[in-house]
């Protein structure tokens, strides 16, 4: 619930976008908003001095507050914090965010954070003091762990701050991510539905200690996910391992790795053992996109909704920016979308050359 002198701050600020107080015109004096809000002069003032910093109020002395008419108001940007903005599902999340204020009229700035709390509780402390209409931030693996990133992040602040991309658990404000247990799901159901009937997980399968939500999901689908060894790094130390599984007599026919990145590693490994893809073995990859349909053999993956996060964070914080009114806690996740490639037997639809040369032309 909001507490008293932010929901005054909203009904003021959607009279005043909404046209109910014209620019120019006065604003009801304190005392008149104290009688018609039942509340104390202090919180009424914090109010109209929150009018103020968002550019759409100004005082006069001994005049009081008058509108600030459309074309005098100076907007300012929104944020989005995240820990890099290359690769595909990074790019694509910054450019939708962009691309939703783009279309009010509005800036919206990208800061990348490298996964530093520190870094970003600097960032956070030099964007409060230059002015945001709103802020999402994207928390690491590692993050969502950290009592004192939360507390970083729950800290009062006179704008909205929204959680992007990862769940971040005990956030009291909203969040829009990545349905993770969704793509491990879909990677397990559709191997399964190609007539694969020995899965196994290869990489990192805990998160803080508990299984990770991509793992939780592919167990969901194939209970018999314990059936095989699980693999936290798929690197030479592990081929030792692999060798020993891959030679029993009874093998996976199936593989789903937790990254893109594992996937690589993967397909490189089994390869390395004489095993063949997709005939002996089908390759999943979850969080994929950019590196997959360029591999020597086009991976399978589930491509995480980059432009889609982007552009809900975008709806989220303008929707907040404009009538205040906020749904605590709740979180939206995402699915993502199952691209098959020749990793699973598909065609590619794309030669590795081509599709380099297609992001060659696609970038200039």
């Amino acid at each position: 619930m909001m507490n008293k002198h932010d929901s005054i701050h909203a009904e003021l600020k959607r009279r005043i976008l909404g046209g109910e107080y014209r620019g120019g015109e006065r604003l009801p004096t304190e005392q008149e908003l104290c009688v018609e809000f039942a509340a104390s002069r202090i919180t009424v003032a914090r109010a109209v001095k929150d009018l103020e910093r968002d550019g759409l109020a100004r005082r006069q002395a001994g005049s009081g507050s008058f509108v600030v008419a459309p074309d005098e108001r100076a907007e300012r940007p929104f944020h989005l914090l995240v820990p890099y903005s290359s690769g595909k599902y990074y790019s694509d999340m910054c450019r939708a965010f962009q691309d939703g204020f783009i279309k009010h009229g509005v800036y919206a700035a990208v800061v990348a954070t490298d996964y530093d709390t520190p870094y970003t509780a600097k960032l956070l402390k030099w964007i409060a003091a230059t002015g945001t209409n709103g802020l999402a931030v994207v928390p690491s693996s590692e993050q969502v762990a950290e009592a004192d990133y939360l507390r970083l992040l729950q800290e009062p602040r006179d704008f909205p701050v929204v959680v992007g991309s990862r769940e971040l658990p005990g956030f009291r404000g909203e969040q829009v991510v990545v349905d993770e247990e969704q793509s491990g799901h879909a990677a397990a159901t559709h191997l399964l539905a190609q007539g694969r009937e020995r899965l196994a997980f290869l990489g990192p399968w805990t998160l803080n200690g508990a299984p990770s939500p991509r793992y939780r999901g592919f167990r969901r689908a194939y209970p018999d996910a314990e059936t095989f060894p699980r693999f936290e790094e798929l690197d030479a130390l592990a081929l030792r391992g692999l060798r020993s599984l891959f030679e029993s007599p009874v093998r996976p026919d199936a593989v789903v790795a937790p990254s893109e990145i594992h996937a690589l590693q993967a397909y490189d490994l089994l390869v390395s053992l004489g095993v063949s893809i997709p005939a002996d073995v089908a390759l999943v990859g979850l969080d994929g996109g950019t590196l997959a349909p360029s591999a020597e053999l086009p991976l399978t993956t589930l491509d995480f909704p980059g432009a889609k996060i982007g552009a809900e964070l975008a709806e989220t914080l303008w929707s907040l920016h404009q009538n205040g009114v906020s749904k605590p806690g709740r979180v939206r996740r995402i699915p993502s979308d199952l691209v098959v490639r020749a990793s699973c037997g598909a065609r590619p639809a794309q030669y590795r050359h081509e599709y380099l040369r297609g992001l060659l032309d696609e970038r200039g």
